[in-house]
């Protein structure tokens, strides 16, 4: 069981790469369009508005066409993940922190799961893990998970108990 969520790029959305793509040459076009009218001096107004407009047309092109080949631009600052595997949690959930947040599940003693939070003891530590910015689907799989781990100790806690 390995998941990996990319926080930047969760939308559950059925983008065609086709529609993505001829958009993105609509918007080139006019970003050329403009460019032409702006070197012939076709269109009256501001220079400075011309520009932009051509520039703006021109990197709404781009960033369309690098979304269609699954680039995202908020990827280019900086990565936001989940990651849940066999051994532990690993997590980053702002691109501008550097400071990433990990834990083993042999260290975990106690998990209270909560609507968009969940509160994990570690080493006699209680780390709160913010789940706002994961997307439906993917806070429900979050959720399994931990729920999973939670009776698995308190299965292993019964047991102790019991002895």
């Amino acid at each position: 069981m390995e998941v990996n969520i990319n926080l930047n790029n969760q939308r559950n959305l059925k983008r065609s790469k086709r529609i993505l793509r001829i958009f993105s040459l609509i918007t080139l076009v006019l970003a050329i369009l403009t460019g032409v009218l702006l070197a012939f001096n076709l269109m009256e107004g501001s220079v400075f508005m011309q520009w932009f407009y051509m520039f703006y047309f021109l990197l709404f092109s781009i960033s369309l066409y690098m979304q269609s080949n699954g680039i995202h631009l908020l990827d280019l600052l900086g990565k936001s993940y989940f990651k849940l595997t066999e051994k532990g949690v690993e997590y980053k959930l702002d691109i501008f922190h550097k400071k990433i947040n990990s834990f083993n599940w042999n260290e975990v003693e106690f998990i209270s799961i909560k609507l968009f939070e969940i509160k994990v003891k570690v080493n006699k530590q209680l780390e709160t893990i913010n789940l706002e910015k994961l997307s439906d689907e993917n806070l429900q799989m979050v959720k399994e998970i931990f729920k999973k781990r939670q009776s698995e100790i308190v299965e292993k806690d019964m047991l102790l108990t019991e002895d």
